[in-house]
């Protein structure tokens, strides 16, 4: 009788590893997407910026339509001030 209790434990044991085991394995599965969606997010954001910053570089009528979308009057400032011979961000 103690033999199959012994073995009643031994089997339990096992599939408490066996749970802890699955439960780890999840948790790297979930870490490592998590990890994924940053680097995407990341890769999407800096792209933006660089789209951005060639348009401002390239256009000054993008840059009227950003200080008319934050609510600049844009007619107070002088626009050329912004930029350097050949239309290149200061």
């Amino acid at each position: 009788m103690v033999a199959f209790q012994k073995y009643l434990t031994e089997q339990n044991n096992l599939k408490a590893g066996q749970v802890v085991q699955v439960i780890a394995n999840q948790t790297v599965v979930k870490t490592q997407a998590q990890a994924r969606a940053r680097m995407a997010n990341a890769t999407g954001e800096s792209q933006a910026i660089k789209l951005i910053t060639n348009h401002l570089r390239q256009s000054l009528e993008y840059l009227h339509r950003l200080l008319l979308q934050s609510h600049l009057q844009y007619q107070d400032y002088d626009i050329h001030k912004f930029f350097v011979v050949g239309r290149k961000l200061r």
